[in-house]
């Protein structure tokens, strides 16, 4: 995910992730990515499970995800 010219949310491409990933496959070999991709992962599943029972709300939720994503572009960039 990544913002526009606009500051709203797209989706990246396919083209997008092959460009990220032969542009440095090195990163992809990494044990502490596997960790903090794993571990991001649960805490999305963690975050639209509260949002799909109605626990939290979907602002909440997006405001979440988005605090996720940064940490884990700022740790793996």
């Amino acid at each position: 995910m990544r913002k526009n010219n606009h500051g709203n949310y797209i989706n990246l491409s396919p083209q997008d992730l092959k460009d990220y990933y032969y542009s440095s496959p090195e990163k992809f070999n990494s044990p502490s990515l596997h960790r903090d991709l794993q571990s991001f992962s649960q805490q999305v599943s963690y975050l639209s499970a509260l949002h799909t029972n109605g626990k939290i709300s979907s602002s909440v939720a997006h405001d979440k995800l988005d605090s996720l994503w940064q940490s884990l572009n700022s740790v793996n960039n």
